[in-house]
């Protein structure tokens, strides 16, 4: 975020569900659905719908820049992620896979932290940053991601991943409430072409295609 513009962060974001259902596609052999191709479909218009007030044309301007090379590089591995955490419910089920993911990410991230810190001059600990910190580091990450991995065990990746869409939906929502922003119609319609799209690829139906039709472990999965 510190080298890209909002437009192309919330594009790139809403491209998420579409990396994880091709990456479920091919580490998890999963079957795609014509319903979850056309919700995917619907609940990313929906999100380019409220990103550009309704003006999809403003995206033909758009130019990729460092921030959007790194968010795509997320995309991606926010997919294999999301398909891990599937392929290891069953060895590493609830809070005990969830603690070793977050013991991981501490002995992984405190170094590059450290670098940073070097290098870079930061106040770490500011007591009118403490009640955001705290948001941050309980709410956004610890439950959310706790969250999110119980609905990947339970739906699987491909089922799971048009619900990130919601995110601009609740954030539009809130900044009416709580901002009190205006209203726009066209975040009505793009909110709708997101529950919509949600919807759609939630319904059960016969999948379309399969990368292995001999593997007997291949099942899909009903809500």
């Amino acid at each position: 975020m510190e080298h890209t513009n909002t437009v192309n962060a919330s594009l790139l974001s809403s491209l998420s569900p579409i990396f994880i259902t091709v990456v479920a596609y091919f580490m998890l052999h999963e079957r795609i659905t014509s319903n979850q191709v056309i919700g995917i479909l619907l609940s990313l218009l929906g999100v380019l719908w409220i990103v550009s007030k309704g003006h999809l044309g403003t995206f033909a301007d758009i130019r990729l820049n460092n921030g959007d090379i790194v968010l795509i590089l997320s995309n991606v591995l926010m997919a294999i992620y999301s398909v891990m955490l599937r392929k290891t419910a069953d060895k590493l089920p609830g809070l005990i896979g969830f603690t070793l993911i977050v013991f991981a990410g501490v002995i992984t991230t405190v170094p590059l932290m450290m670098l940073e810190l070097s290098y870079r001059p930061v106040q770490l600990f500011l007591w009118e940053n403490l009640w955001s910190i705290a948001y941050l580091g309980i709410f956004s990450s610890v439950i959310a991601f706790f969250c999110w991995t119980k609905s990947v065990h339970f739906l699987g990746p491909t089922k799971a991943s048009p619900f990130m869409n919601v995110v601009p939906v609740f954030a539009t929502l809130f900044a009416v409430l709580f901002l009190r922003e205006e209203l726009l119609l066209s975040q009505i319609i793009g909110g709708v072409l997101v529950l919509l799209g949600v919807y759609w690829s939630s319904r059960p139906k016969k999948s379309l295609a399969s990368i292995s039709s001999t593997n007997p472990q291949v099942q899909e999965l009903k809500l």
